[in-house]
């Protein structure tokens, strides 16, 4: 009796560990690895046309006059730092996607400069994603 509770006991835990380890390597895909802030650190970049961003809270980056950051939602919704024509920082809200085969995320806004002259415009970003990990994004700009 003792043997077949042992054995039960052995067969649950491997069951549960299994739906653990499911669970977890569904968290690191791409798309998953994607949602949060990234920050721009051209202060790293090696690679000419390779873009490198960390998460928003890494490190201490050093002083910059625009420093690129945008949150990805998980919803496909984001927040993109834009700069203005008067050399201000102000937020636009957009939508992003990520298509795995390609490898490519789109960044989707309507630019909407709060200098009184500049018109509306759609903006469409598009990146190659060259490298994504959880403390690292490098990207390739095709637009």
């Amino acid at each position: 009796m003792k043997q077949v509770f042992k054995s039960i006991s052995i067969v649950i835990l491997l069951v549960f560990v299994s739906f653990l380890n499911i669970e977890c390597r569904d968290d690191l895909s791409s798309e998953n690895l994607l949602i949060g802030s990234w920050t721009h650190s051209p202060e790293e970049q090696t690679e000419s046309g390779i873009l490198i961003y960390r998460p928003t809270h890494f490190k201490q980056y050093p002083p910059s006059w625009y420093r690129n950051t945008f949150f990805l939602n998980g919803d496909n919704t984001c927040d993109y730092l834009a700069l203005a024509a008067n050399d201000g920082h102000f937020f636009e809200k957009g939508s992003w996607d990520y298509n795995e085969d390609s490898k490519i995320l789109t960044i989707s806004y309507i630019r909407t400069d709060p200098t009184p002259h500049i018109p509306k415009e759609n903006v469409v970003l598009k990146f190659e994603v060259m490298s994504l990990e959880k403390n690292m994004l490098k990207l390739k700009s095709i637009s």
